[in-house]
């Protein structure tokens, strides 16, 4: 620091104590939007508040829900990692036409109700500590209860002469419990059959996530693919597995292999055998002709 007066201006004073602005909590963050809804879960939007010198890394979100018959009290619906879900999108500046990019978090609330109504609120933290909670939400209705989810991770196994188990993973039951699974069975007869000439059927077993095949034929080929039901009605179907054929089916098919192999080399045994006894009778006939031309006249004749 330094001064003047009417004489002039003073000498600089010494160097101050280094001295570190402080920080504190967020600001408080503003109403979230509803941005998306299946019938479990809501997605919910909210502008990143000012950190007061230390930047925002998470968002604690709450909800209850509201019905005509009870009002439960507020309860934890989750947390989330900012940089994870946050994204950057251009928004007004403080000056006239001015154009800033700033963050927005997008966070998705699951494992709700179906067709139930809920209210949320949104709280920011950093390092010095977290907001007040935000405004609630609008009153938001998730969805009715849907379909189930595609089934996934349809595997074959345990396959022997005549039998093999179909396995899968439980889907998402979109609001309404899975009562039951669908299998559809694929047979090829004959390897030049295409998909339109396959023979088809559909089993139906309950809650259970595991089909046992027995009674298959080992000439033919087999695949699957499963579809879960619930109350609502029948998801859509699995991808099909791989199209898979009996162990005695494969063992005939390798033990026809070697045998047609033993059969290849027995015919190359016996033509070699052949071509060897062929050149000894040749070379014979060649040594017997040339002592022949040896002799002289008078003891060809005497040869005769």
């Amino acid at each position: 620091v330094k001064s003047a007066n009417s004489e002039g201006w003073s000498e600089w004073s010494d160097v101050s104590r280094t001295h570190m602005t402080l920080t504190k909590e967020p600001e408080r963050p503003e109403k979230p939007d509803i941005v998306g809804k299946t019938p479990v879960s809501i997605t919910l939007k909210v502008k990143r508040p000012a950190g007061n010198g230390d930047p925002v890394y998470s968002y604690v979100v709450r909800k209850r829900e509201m019905s005509v018959k009870r009002k439960t009290p507020w309860g934890p619906a989750g947390a989330f990692v900012a940089e994870k879900v946050e994204k950057e999108e251009e928004i007004e500046g403080r000056w006239k036409d001015e154009l800033i990019m700033w963050p927005f978090a997008y966070v998705t609330i699951g494992f709700l109700n179906p067709a139930s109504h809920y209210d949320f609120q949104i709280q920011a933290r950093n390092r010095s500590g977290h907001s007040e909670w935000s405004p609630s939400s609008f009153r938001t209705k998730t969805l009715p209860a849907g379909l189930p989810f595609q089934v996934e991770g349809v595997e074959l196994s345990n396959i022997g002469p005549t039998t093999m188990t179909v396995t899968w993973d439980e889907p998402h039951d979109m609001g309404s419990a899975i009562v039951g699974y669908s299998i559809q069975e694929s047979v090829r007869e004959e390897d030049w059959w295409n998909e339109k000439m396959e023979k088809k059927e559909i089993y139906k077993v309950g809650t259970v996530q595991k089909k046992r095949f027995d009674a298959l034929d080992s000439q033919h080929a087999y695949r699957f693919r499963v579809a879960a039901r619930n109350n609502v009605g029948t998801g859509p179907w699995s991808e099909w597995t791989k199209r898979v054929e009996s162990v005695k089916n494969d063992k005939a098919r390798a033990t026809g292999a070697i045998v047609t192999k033993a059969v290849s080399d027995i015919i190359k045994i016996k033509a070699y055998e052949h071509s060897s006894s062929s050149e000894e009778e040749s070379d014979g006939d060649r040594d017997e002709e040339k002592k022949t031309n040896q002799l002289s006249p008078g003891n060809k004749e005497e040869l005769f």
